[in-house]
């Protein structure tokens, strides 16, 4: 039958399963009497994780088998669900003999009135079977029988199940949980087990459950779960719990003490997150920033932990890891050839950390208790020169690009002088690799990506950008600014000549060329010369210069005929408003002409005889169709409408802008058209347009 373990009626208590250390057994004797009794616990169960499943005794389990003065060792058979004890005595049982039995087994143990029991003081939580001491009722034989009934076991102890969770703790995981209270484990003074036997006080008052990769749950429903067997007397001191995890250890003294009776499983809530918890780190560091704060000029070895640490970029000898907030250099070709850009790193690591030329280097690096993942999203922070100068040591040894910078002294492993700047703004840039990267030559502007450090000599230590691949370095071709004056030209044949001014930002040479040199010609200086009636276009050019490509600009050039007078142009308004307060000048769609040299058609749009003062332009939805006019005349370049109250129709325009009563453009002719469903009331309309003095 099976070894199995019983509550009793406790209310809070949950089911579960034990294991304890076994002393190691005698020879069981080969001469006498042997009697074979079934072994149960059904009267007792106890079950894991609340599972209706109990432990089995195992095949070569041993028991203390007690008869009168007879005290011999019993040997468990087990066979699925069904387990027996075989116990050779010296003598013959006689009828009704009474037969005990005791868990676990210890050859000092010969009398049922002084029994010895034991409770570990280090169990596994995972296998409590062999800490958990019992007795069993007495069983009566009949003389001359071998399966003489059944040995009914029983538990002293008690199981406390202690339920570990912290919302701030779960990337962590139990490895130990220890109770400290007076007299719950070792050595029990002896007892009469066939008078309901108790457990006194221990010689022991610690007791350490080993837990195998128990997580940490974040509330008490996911809590990771770890079990002990103690005696009932805990129940005369508070007590004192430590939690060790893969972080850190945690103390705690219980507020009360805890209520135990043999055969009893407790729960016990152990929020880390709770105040009564002291915590000490079991690590070095737990983070890049605190390793580096550990750095020393020897090469100091420390054991500490990583969370989502990224490989940013490996250029053997050197590498570079970072976290959410502190990045960290790996130097050595033996230690970075097991590295990889793109690795995760979280979980515990031992390395060696030194200062060297004022930078904090990794110089030996064991990730096997960690995990390491791959294709991770490598972090890069885009910065200014200036944001980096400014937060330059919050920047150690991250990767970070600067975008668009001037090469002012050229970059390369061979300068250490190499600078980069940008809006007046420098830093020096070193390339790091001895050989093998071209780097950028003075002169040119780069996007560049690389890592802030330090290099220290003669007790001076220099901020340094450093860079280590040609792959990180993005030579830029802009388009430069270039502007022409003047950007047109109006002359006489035989005006003198005019010279051209150029302004660019690029070092690149300029040249000039005419669109048509029999109208106007042009010099390689820039010199305009009018040669004859026409209109050309002279283009510019700057030429690419390594840093910016090439770019033109143009300048319209006007010739009219010696001594032809220039028309001139001038800009004007003209109010149409005073022409609806005629109801026939708009009658017949005529087109309107006035004094300046404007004209307006008017289609489906009139003066009312009793609305005198407003231009209609008559809806969609009207027995007219949709009413528009045509404003002809210059160069029209902007008319500002006002409506009668809210009669604003819906109004669109072939060519510009029209928007809120406003069209804005440049062209001869413009169209306004009601596309709405009402009718547009204009009350007002000015048109502001440009006419040449020939006009």
């Amino acid at each position: 039958m099976k070894k199995i373990f019983t509550l009793a009626s406790f209310a809070a208590a949950a089911m579960m399963l034990f294991s304890c250390a076994k002393e190691e057994s005698t020879p069981v004797q080969q001469e006498g009497y042997t009697y074979t009794f079934a072994i149960s616990n059904a009267s007792t169960k106890l079950t894991l994780n609340d599972e209706a499943t109990a432990f089995a005794w195992t095949n070569g389990d041993n028991v203390n088998v007690y008869s009168g003065s007879q005290a011999v060792q019993g040997t468990i058979s087990a066979s699925g669900s069904d387990a027996s004890v075989s116990a050779t005595f010296d003598t013959e049982l006689k009828d009704g003999a009474q037969v005990y039995g005791t868990f676990p087994y210890l050859a000092s143990n010969s009398s049922t009135s002084a029994v010895v029991f034991s409770i570990p003081t280090s169990q596994s939580s995972a296998a409590l079977t062999d800490a958990m001491p019992m007795y069993s009722e007495a069983l009566e034989v009949e003389a001359g029988t071998e399966a003489s009934g059944t040995l009914q076991m029983h538990n002293l102890g008690a199981v406390l199940k202690f339920k570990v969770y912290g919302a701030s703790h779960t990337e962590e995981t139990v490895t130990s949980i220890s109770y400290a209270a007076e007299g719950i484990a070792g050595n029990f003074a002896s007892v009469d087990i066939t008078n309901s036997p108790a457990l006194a006080e221990g010689d022991a008052d610690a007791v350490t459950a080993t837990a195998s990769s128990v997580a940490v749950g974040s509330s008490a429903d996911d809590a990771g779960l770890v079990y002990m067997v103690v005696a009932p007397a805990a129940a005369s001191t508070t007590g004192t719990i430590t939690v060790v995890t893969s972080a850190a250890t945690y103390t705690a003294t219980l507020p009360s003490a805890l209520s135990l009776n043999a055969n009893d499983l407790v729960t016990v809530p152990l929020n880390l997150d709770n105040s009564l918890f002291t915590s000490t780190s079991n690590y070095d560091f737990t983070s890049v920033s605190e390793l580096k704060s550990l750095s020393a000029s020897d090469e100091a070895e420390y054991t500490g932990t990583f969370t989502d640490a990224i490989v940013t970029g490996v250029y053997s000898p050197y590498a570079y890891i970072q976290d959410a907030n502190a990045g960290v250099m790996v130097y050595g070709a033996s230690v970075v050839k097991s590295l990889a850009a793109g690795q995760k790193i979280s979980g515990e690591i031992t390395c060696k950390v030194k200062t060297y030329n004022g930078n904090v280097e990794i110089t030996s690096l064991v990730t096997s208790s960690a995990t390491v993942e791959t294709g991770a999203t490598v972090p890069e922070t885009t910065l200014t020169i200036s944001e980096l100068n400014t937060n330059f040591d919050s920047y150690d040894a991250m990767r970070v690009k600067v975008v668009s910078a001037d090469v002012t002294q050229t970059l390369s492993s061979s300068n250490r002088s190499g600078k980069i700047e940008q809006d007046g703004n420098s830093v020096i840039a070193y390339v790091q690799i001895s050989s093998g990267v071209e780097g950028a030559n003075a002169g040119e502007n780069i996007d560049v990506v690389g890592y802030p450090g330090y290099y220290s000599k003669n007790n001076s230590t220099t901020n340094e950008f450093m860079v280590y691949s040609d792959d990180d370095i993005t030579k830029n071709t802009i388009l430069p600014d270039i502007t022409v004056s003047p950007e047109t030209l109006t002359q006489n044949v035989g005006d003198d000549d005019v010279t051209l001014s150029v302004t660019t930002e690029s070092t690149g040479k300029i040249s000039y060329e005419s669109s048509d040199e029999a109208v106007v010609t042009v010099t390689s200086a820039g010199v305009v010369t009018f040669v004859a009636k026409g209109t050309a276009t002279i283009t510019v050019t700057v030429a690419a210069d390594g840093k910016y490509l090439a770019n033109s600009a143009t300048c319209t050039v006007t010739v009219y005929a010696e001594g032809e007078e220039i028309p001139t142009s001038s800009t004007a308004t003209f109010d149409f408003s005073s022409l609806f307060k005629s109801t026939s000048t708009f009658s017949s769609n005529a087109t309107v002409a006035t004094s300046e040299p404007i004209t307006i058609i008017a289609n489906n749009a009139k003066v009312a005889s009793n609305k005198s003062g407003q231009l209609r332009l008559y809806a969609g939805s009207s027995t007219e169709a949709g009413g528009e006019i045509i404003i002809s005349g210059g160069t029209i370049t902007n008319i500002a409408f006002t409506f009668s109250g809210s009669n604003t129709g819906s109004l669109g325009a072939d060519s510009g802008t029209y928007s809120d009563g406003t069209w804005t453009g440049s062209a001869s002719s413009v169209t306004i058209t009601n596309n709405g469903t009402s009718q547009a009331r204009i009350t007002k309309m000015v048109v502001t347009y440009t006419a040449s003095s020939s006009n």
